[in-house]
Parts: structure tokens; sequence; C-alpha cells
């Protein structure tokens, strides 16, 4: 019996001490979380991220507490310059413990705009807008939206150059350039292909592209076929 007793004694004791342990985690987490805070609002963003690391380092550290230390963590990174990787990271990591965390939803999208990763950077200024309507965040969003308009332009532009620029390449075997080709767009919406033959050195007027059409009934002025004259009006169509 004796021996039992000390054994319950020994329990008792042991998940005293496991349950003041917890709170003794659950204060010092929220003092790290504190100093890192006073670290922040007098400019000094080193230490605030060493407090706010300490903070998450801290067992049973209330989930309110990891929260927003991961975001405030996240603010000290983007004050340091540090990049954007690791501020998209830690608020993720914020949102994992709070969905609902605005202020982490915001400096993910101003991470993710910085990277160019426009349209994860609109989902979260979006998401933010639902779950805090009193905030009017329709310029951001619209600036974002602008700017993944302009940048899906210029991608656009750079892959036209390279494509004008492989064409080119294979056409210059043959003495010709994409700019022979012209696109004129049609009453339907719709495009042809315009072929304006590359000039020459003698009589350009003569230069024409053969369609099978007489020289006189093309209109040709000299009405019959010198040496290196096929037709002197452009088949129109081609």
């Amino acid at each position: 019996p004796q021996t039992h007793e000390t054994m319950e004694g020994d329990d008792g004791e042991s998940s005293d001490e496991g349950f003041v342990d917890a709170v003794d985690g659950a204060a010092r987490a929220a003092e790290l979380k504190e100093q890192g805070n006073g670290c922040f609002r007098r400019g000094d963003f080193e230490g605030a991220r060493e407090a706010y690391s300490a903070c998450l380092e801290v067992e049973d550290g209330a989930v309110e507490v990891r929260s927003a230390a991961y975001c405030n963590r996240a603010a000290c990174a983007a004050k340091l310059g540090r990049p954007a990787e690791e501020i998209i990271d830690d608020c993720t990591r914020a949102l994992d413990l709070d969905p609902k965390y605005v202020k982490a939803l915001v400096r993910r999208s101003q991470a993710r705009a910085a990277r160019d990763d426009l349209d994860e950077a609109i989902a979260d200024l979006r998401r933010a807008a639902d779950l805090d309507p009193k905030v009017d965040r329709t310029k951001d969003i619209a600036a974002l939206e602008k700017k993944r308009r302009d940048k899906e332009a210029e991608l656009k532009d750079e892959a036209m150059a390279k494509l004008k620029d492989l064409g080119n390449s294979v056409l210059g075997n043959f003495g010709l350039s994409l700019d022979n080709f012209k696109l004129q767009e049609t009453d339907q919406g719709g495009y042809n292909i315009a072929y304006e033959p590359p000039a020459t050195s003698n009589n350009d007027r003569h230069t024409a592209v053969s369609v099978g059409v007489s020289p006189v009934a093309s209109g040709c002025p000299c009405g019959s076929l010198p040496a290196g004259c096929s037709g002197s009006r452009v088949a129109e169509g081609l």
C-alpha cells in the first residue's frame, strides 16, 4: 500500500509539473512576442525578428500567439529586405494556424506581388477583402490586375519577338523575312496573311507575285513580260 501511495503521489506531482510547465511556456511565449513588438516599434527589426523566432521555439505557446509571431516575423523580414519566399512562408504558417488572419493574407499578397506571382497575390487580397469588408481594397486589387495585364502583354511581346527571330532565321535561307508577310484583319474578325515580295534592285515596278495573270490583264504598263517582270500588280488576298 505504501508503495502504491508513493506511485500515486509521483504521478500527481508529475501531472502538476506538466501543467505548470505548460502555463510557464505559454507565458514565456507571450512575453517574447511582446518583446518583439517593442523592438519593432523602436525600429529594431533584427531584434524583433530574433524575439519572434525565440517565441516560436517555446513549446505550449498559444495558437494566437504563435500565429501573430509568424506574421510579425514576416513583417520584420519585409523591413529587412529579406527574400519574398521567407515572407510568404511565415505568412502561410500563420494562416495554417489561423485561416482568417487578414493581416497575414495582406502581407503574403504583397510578397507574392513583388515576386510577380500575381494570380496568387490577387487571390489573397480578395480573400482579405471578403473577410474584412470594412476595408476597401478595390483600388489595390485593380492595381494588381493591371500589373497582371501589363505583365501578360510583356510576355506576349517577348514570345512574338523570339518567334520572329526564329522565322527570319528560316526564311533567310530563301532571301525572305517575316517582314514580307503582313496580317490583315477581316471584317469577320479573322485575319488574312498578305505577302509582299522583297524589292529587286532593277525595275522594282515590275516586281510582283506570279499568280498566272497575263501582264496585259493585270495592267502591266509594258504590255509584255520583259526579263525580270511577272506583272506589275501585286496579287491580292495572298
